[in-house]
């Protein structure tokens, strides 16, 4: 077991080429385990209790070593949701965030926590995060934010071969960043909406970003085929576009029938 003296969970696990497992979570412990020289953005103490931040750990095949252990952080409240590793063993992490200090790179697409407020509008609370970390745990080789004026949250992530990082999650923010062309630009009033974004390499912009559900709506998971075209599951109490011969093409349908 690895952790600290405060509660820890884990939320995502990624392996590499060579059999090292990458795992990421959250952690309240200011003890937690943390390599040296990686980044180490412990939790501080606030009272009885601290706010989370992210641990990234790479465990070697065996798991009987850390080959790197990292916590990243604001002040605020912090959680990871997923991770993906790429070929060269550096890590990929998306979450959610509650700091408007949370740290970020000079190239990155979204710098600030929360964009300019929309008239009469009120800031959410939380905002989405992504960033990629050196093999080695020490440093960020970039770190955005993604989100708009209201609350964000990233579900899960996907690398493709390029190095182009697909997430998707929830989003009530009528601002929320899309791209011309998209299936749905705007929220539409649903009260959570899907999205669908997909980040250049270096996460210094987007390569397509959309929307779509009703207003009950959860996104799960992504995942990235051959062709470089996502693949996305949750649910959602909207009538979605289904494609012809789909197994079942109206919500609350029954269970589907096998062919």
């Amino acid at each position: 077991m690895t952790g600290g003296s405060e509660n820890e969970q884990a939320a995502g696990i990624a392996i590499d080429s060579a059999g090292d497992s990458f795992v990421t979570g959250t952690t309240r412990s200011p003890d937690f385990p943390v390599t040296a020289g990686a980044l180490n953005d412990l939790p501080q103490m606030n009272g009885a209790a601290a706010n989370t931040k992210i641990f990234v750990m790479d465990l070697n095949p065996a798991a009987s070593a850390l080959s790197y252990s990292a916590v990243i952080g604001g002040t605020g409240a912090d959680t990871a949701a997923g991770i993906a590793v790429d070929s060269e063993g550096a890590a990929y992490v998306a979450g959610t965030t509650g700091s408007n200090d949370f740290p970020t790179t000079p190239n990155a697409f979204q710098k600030s926590f929360k964009p300019d407020i929309p008239q009469g509008g009120a800031a959410g609370s939380s905002t989405g995060y992504v960033f990629k970390l050196a093999s080695d745990g020490s440093a960020l080789q970039f770190s955005t934010y993604l989100g708009g004026a209201g609350n964000d949250s990233i579900a899960a992530i996907a690398l493709d071969s390029q190095g182009s990082m697909y997430v998707t999650g929830l989003t009530t923010s009528s601002d929320f960043p899309v791209v011309s062309g998209s299936h749905l630009s705007a929220t539409n009033g649903a009260k959570n909406a899907v999205f669908v974004t997909k980040l250049k390499p270096d996460a210094s912009g987007l390569l397509y970003s959309s929307l779509f559900g009703g207003n009950t709506n959860s996104a799960g998971g992504i995942a990235v085929d051959s062709s470089n075209e996502a693949i996305v599951t949750g649910s959602t109490d909207a009538n979605l576009p289904v494609t012809s011969g789909a197994p079942q093409t109206i919500p609350g349908a029954g269970p589907l029938t096998p062919s």
